[in-house]
């Protein structure tokens, strides 16, 4: 069977596509060992023409739809087109299907929706359409039948990942992502420990409950084995990027991994860091493993914001001491932060400005929040009222969705470019400060003197003037 995927994906973001998912790769080497063929069209705007050249050209049965939560809209329009213009049975997926089976389903054409981790319900939603003779179970899919769904109780997880293949980068134009950035991003396992309010995280481990160990991590030597794969693979290959949260949360597994990826790998890697799980032991494993770049998630220069409101048990000291640490250990550090979230004002705005100029971090990322659906905070937002319907447009454009009374949507989008600029320009924010002091100390007091001076030489001008008009005595 011929498989296409349409990736859903903000075009702010990734304005040509693909974007590498480590899952959605496992999924399309799983479908490929079954002997079906896979293609991919990232979808990052609705362009009807360049759909249809793509159907044309790869001729699928079947359509897998990759929906982003910020691209529900875009996929909604999509999708209708690709199943009521050309006939086609759509299956949706990813994060949106996960979080809200029921939209998905809603969507006109959509066949079945595909709930969690993909590479075992979808691969056997496909040997149930190749043979429905054959009694196939379908776990982990809600199937649309006649307008009643039909669930099947979701699929276990799978807790050996050395044992799945590796991802199918071949779906992704991997090599031009190579070219472009010199970096390849390797999986080093799935799940989190951590309950983020802005983080769809603490849904998926309700709905995995009893279904097995939700944080699961590789091998070291199997992460080495598909290294060594992409290298042979790919050219240009010069850094190695392990993008989930769980990498360096896990000491005993960071030793181990640090010493097989040093005798084996040895490329400069980029990874995540948890700060208030950073400690100099795993400061030291990082740097000698050859960390060069971690990315930290500030979230919010206000204490309140981050932890009353996002969850993180995160304070100001402990995100001090990380960035701090990892200077220490030559690790350069990109800070990641959110602006107008949920109670925001502009004192937290600049709490964050002034947070940011304390850690110095290599890089600053300020992000206009957005409630992303299925997460804890957009559920608050959404019980305040305060969602707009600007929705994906706002998202778009990297202004604010909210409208909250006490910061106007405006005003965020006004405080953020402010941000960035204060952060990226700290002498313009110095000399800011400067003139700020200097209008209200030095620059009042030389006002008044000059004031002064000019009412004195008036006085001597007016007295000059009299003296001139008495006449002089004979």
């Amino acid at each position: 069977m011929r498989i296409l995927i349409l990736q859903f994906l903000p075009a702010r973001q990734y304005p040509s596509g693909p974007r590498f998912d480590d899952a959605l790769g496992v999924a399309s080497s799983v479908l490929r060992q079954d002997g079906h063929a896979t293609g991919l069209l990232p979808v990052t705007g609705y362009d009807e023409g360049r759909i249809r050249l793509k159907l044309a050209h790869f001729r699928p049965q079947i359509v897998y739809a990759d929906v982003a939560g910020t691209c529900v809209d875009l996929a909604h329009r999509t999708i209708g087109y690709v199943a009521l213009r050309h006939c086609l049975p759509v299956v949706c997926g990813g994060v949106f299907a996960t979080v809200a089976p029921k939209r998905a389903l809603s969507m006109p054409g959509v066949q079945a929706a595909v709930i969690g981790e993909p590479e075992v319900p979808f691969p056997a939603f496909i040997r149930a359409t190749v043979s429905p003779d054959l009694d196939t179970a379908l776990p982990g899919v809600w199937l649309n039948c006649d307008g009643a769904v039909v669930k099947h109780e979701l699929a276990p997880l799978t807790e050996d990942l050395d044992a799945l293949p590796d991802a199918d980068r071949s779906l992704f134009a991997y090599q031009r992502h190579i070219d472009e950035t010199h970096e390849a991003e390797v999986s080093v396992g799935r799940g989190c420990p951590h309950f983020c309010a802005y983080c769809i995280n603490d849904w998926l481990m309700e709905i995995y409950e009893n279904k097995g160990t939700f944080v699961r991590r590789r091998s070291p030597d199997r992460i080495c084995d598909e290294i060594d794969a992409l290298r042979h693979t790919y050219d240009g290959i010069r850094r190695i990027r392990f993008r989930e949260h769980l990498f360096a949360l896990d000491a005993s597994w960071l030793a181990t991994f640090t010493e097989v990826y040093r005798r084996r790998c040895g490329l400069p890697f980029r990874c995540h860091v948890r700060a208030n799980a950073l400690t100099e032991p795993v400061a030291t494993l990082l740097a000698e493993a050859g960390c060069g770049f971690a990315d930290i998630e500030v979230i919010s220069g206000s204490d309140f914001v981050r932890n009353e409101i996002f969850d993180m048990e995160l304070t100001n000291p402990q995100i001090v001491a990380a960035f701090d640490l990892l200077a220490r250990h030559g690790i350069a550090a990109r800070s990641i932060n959110y602006l107008g979230t949920p109670y925001a004002s502009e004192v937290s705005i600049e709490e964050s400005v002034a947070l940011n100029r304390r850690v110095r971090p290599s890089v600053v990322e300020g992000r206009v929040y957005y409630p992303f659906v299925g997460t804890r905070a957009a559920e608050l937002c959404a019980e305040e009222g305060w969602i707009s319907n600007r929705g994906e447009s706002s998202y778009r454009r990297d202004e604010s969705v909210l409208d909250m009374p006490n910061l106007r949507p405006e005003v965020i989008n006004k405080l953020a470019r402010r941000f960035r600029w204060d952060v990226a320009h700290p002498q313009r924010s110095r000399f800011n400060d400067l003139a700020a002091w200097w209008t209200t100390g030095p620059a009042v007091w030389v006002a008044e003197t000059i004031r002064r001076l000019r009412r004195v030489v008036s006085r001597r001008d007016v007295r000059e003037t009299k003296a001139g008009s008495v006449p002089a005595e004979q």
